[in-house]
């Protein structure tokens, strides 16, 4: 069985490769996505629960911001556990305008396959991005 941070690596390295099916397969079933955000900040704060949910979740994402930059900084694990730090730069497919910025992920695997994956950002950045991303349809509080 490969280690923790061989799984997490292969997921980083299908995702940043463009291939949403392929990373999605390496999910459980039942994974669980937690996108650390103030829930009144992000309406995609919230907890999901399951393959089909997290697909959806990266296909509205998606529809959003495009990732010009995918780094892996920094990726360690142990057992079933893996950490990493990951650059981004993404492009707002509305506005056109780039990001940059760190995140913070951590990894449970069983059988092969991610388990959780719990995701920390930059709340007050990742929330003005998606303000405005949504231009209207962002029902929160107006950052400046």
């Amino acid at each position: 069985m490969r280690s923790s941070v061989d799984r997490a690596w292969s997921i980083y390295k299908t995702y940043a490769g463009g291939d949403i099916e392929g990373t999605i397969r390496q999910f459980s079933n039942d994974i669980r996505f937690v996108w650390i955000c103030s829930p009144e900040l992000s309406p995609y704060s919230q907890e999901i629960q399951g393959r089909e949910a997290f697909l959806k979740r990266m296909q509205e994402l998606d529809l959003l911001f495009e990732y010009v930059e995918y780094d892996v900084i920094d990726l360690f694990g142990e057992g079933d556990r893996a950490a990493a730090r990951i650059a981004v730069t993404m492009r707002n497919r509305r506005t056109g305008n780039d990001l940059s910025t760190e995140m913070g992920h951590f990894w449970r695997f069983e059988n092969d396959e991610a388990t959780e994956f719990v995701e920390f950002h930059d709340t007050a950045l990742i929330a003005r991005a998606i303000m405005q991303a949504m231009e209207d349809q962002y029902r929160g509080p107006r950052l400046v």
